[in-house]
């Protein structure tokens, strides 16, 4: 039943967001543009937590995607085949959750402390768009209430409107998390909810429900998470018309792709499948539907080190260590603050050019350094895909050395004719076994891959209630995909919504950071534990979630 998308990610290096038009009879199947009438976006290269963030409705036929490592919104017309126009974003501002209101989308950054407002009525010329700081009199952007209730169901309290009660599709799933999108032209109000039907791998589904003026639930669609690698914090948005927009990256499309759902009037009924079988979900296909995808520039070009590390890596011993001492060295990563020099920010081969196949026509920036001044305070250690520095080594090789910060492509390594490589900074898996305690002399031997394999570092977590079992200093790990993250904690910032706090090196922050994530952006992922903290030896005991389960809830 898992997907297998690692083949996916070989090297996608030169690509550009492509939209075309499919036409209702067509179904999801692709047709070919029409002629003159094809409209191309160029984006940066796949990387580590890239893609757009978020996708929100403006007014009329207009909605807007977010796009943070090219720090911009991009605003579309429906139906139409290219972006209208874009507008910039502060570098240093991470978008991270939207609040609708009548006339402005506030999108509010991770730290919570700051917010861009976007006018309903954008346009091309309109105002630049600047942060500002979140005080007393902004408190319309904080969180909408959630309850919990009794039977495993959860309901909206937003200020000024009528409460919605949300209730899971069956009687195993999880409701995991709610919130309301916007409303359609006709008064309907739609809510996106996540339910966890597995927890290793972490298996979840997402569904749209529309609800009529009376309150009641009269339709629904499901998102198909299982088929989209990357998806951002707000991947729906609701036209006036009461059609769903998702955006995400479809490994099965190769592409971002942003699809337009039709919601059908359904007898709701109980679902009575087991979890982790999908097959039978309610499930509407995507109809007349806009696609913008993402396809590669050129063909015959290399691959990216696709077998870097091997499967197996070297058997090693696992110093013990105490999650204290984890944390403490994962924050020496985040905390990190250096300045960054204009020979930073520059790509790293020479004139003469770097050896081995890769140039600087394959290197990206991370996005934080490229409006960032030359002289300007940094935190974080930079992401470099596969990077290994320690903190001390970063910072010589910047200060000292003046390499280039970092690199988010998926190519790597960038060398000189010593062998040197000339960028600074480590990845994401390297984060974590350094946090954990160790670090490879010599060439690197561990990746997401491998870090679960008998002479890997970690184990996992036994079913169920792994997610419940996760401490400060264990990690989640997605071999697939490709990444990996420290975890930290979980909260319920709405007051029941499932959120994980976690540290991890991403391209999204260009390094180093804090993150915050609900549930579905650990679709695939499998709850590992250090062999050297343990215990590793916790069995499955059963695959199924009651609906009951209250285990995950409460903050840890």
């Amino acid at each position: 039943m898992r997907r297998c998308v690692g083949a996916m990610r070989s090297g996608l290096a030169g690509i550009a967001l492509v939209v075309a038009l499919v036409a209702a009879s067509e179904g999801v199947r692709a047709q070919a543009p029409p002629s003159g009438g094809l409209g191309v976006i160029q984006i940066r290269p796949w990387a580590d937590g890239a893609g757009p963030s978020h996708i929100f409705w403006l007014s009329g036929d207009r909605f807007a995607v977010v796009d943070p490592l090219k720090s911009q919104i991009l605003v579309y017309v429906e139906g139409s085949t290219s972006a209208e126009f874009a507008k910039d974003i502060p570098s240093d501002f991470s978008p991270y959750r939207l609040v609708r209101r009548a006339a402005e989308i506030a999108i509010v950054d991770e730290s919570e402390r700051r917010m861009l407002r976007v006018p309903r009525d954008l346009r091309a010329n309109s105002r630049e768009l600047r942060s500002e700081s979140i005080v007393r009199r902004t408190a319309h952007v904080r969180r909408a209430r959630v309850v919990r209730n009794s039977g495993g169901a959860v309901t909206l309290r937003p200020a000024g409107r009528a409460p919605i009660k949300v209730v899971a599709t069956g009687k195993s799933p999880y409701l995991a998390s709610a919130r309301e999108l916007e409303s359609d032209g006709a008064g309907n109000r739609y809510v996106l909810w996540k339910e966890v039907w597995c927890e290793s791998p972490i298996e979840v589904h997402v569904f749209v429900g529309r609800y009529n003026r009376d309150g009641r639930l009269d339709a629904r669609t499901r998102i198909p998470l299982e088929e989209m690698v990357k998806v951002g914090f707000d991947y729906a948005a609701i036209s006036p018309s009461g059609s769903l927009f998702t955006i995400g990256y479809r490994h099965d499309k190769q592409a971002f792709v942003i699809e337009k759902f039709e919601f059908r009037d359904m007898q709701l009924r109980e679902q009575s499948i087991e979890p982790c079988e999908t097959g039978n979900l309610p499930q509407d296909e995507p109809i007349s539907s806009q696609r913008i995808e993402v396809e590669e520039m050129g063909a015959g070009r290399p691959t990216a080190n696709p077998d870097d590390v091997p499967d197996d890596p070297p058997a090693s011993r696992f110093t013990p260590t105490t999650r204290k001492s984890i944390l403490k060295r994962a924050r020496e990563f985040v905390d990190a603050t250096w300045t960054l020099h204009a020979d930073n920010k520059k790509p790293p081969c020479p004139s003469s050019g770097c050896a081995g196949r890769f140039g600087n026509n394959n290197w990206v920036q991370p996005p934080r350094y490229r409006k960032a001044e030359a002289g300007s305070r940094q935190v974080g250690v930079s992401y470099d895909m596969g990077g290994t520095d320690s903190v001390r080594e970063f910072r010589r090789k910047i200060e000292e050395e003046r390499l280039t910060a970092g690199n988010i492509s998926d190519y790597f390594p960038f060398k000189d004719a010593t062998g040197k490589r000339l960028t600074a900074g480590l990845d994401c898996s390297s984060f974590v076994v350094q946090a954990w305690g160790f670090k490879e002399a010599g060439p690197r031997t561990i990746s997401t891959r491998n870090i679960e394999s008998e002479n890997g570092p970690a184990c996992r977590i036994a079913h169920v209630r792994s997610i419940s079992k996760l401490r400060p200093g264990d990690a989640l790990n997605n071999p697939e995909v490709g990444h990996i993250r420290l975890f930290l904690g979980q909260e319920a910032p709405d007051g029941a919504s499932l959120t994980i706090r976690v540290l991890e090196a991403t391209s999204r922050c260009s390094g180093t950071c804090e993150s915050r994530y609900e549930i579905d952006q650990f679709n695939g992922y499998i709850p590992v534990r250090y062999k050297g903290m343990g215990p590793c030896g916790e069995q499955v005991a059963r695959s199924r979630l009651p609906r009951s389960h209250t285990a995950i809830v409460p903050p840890i």
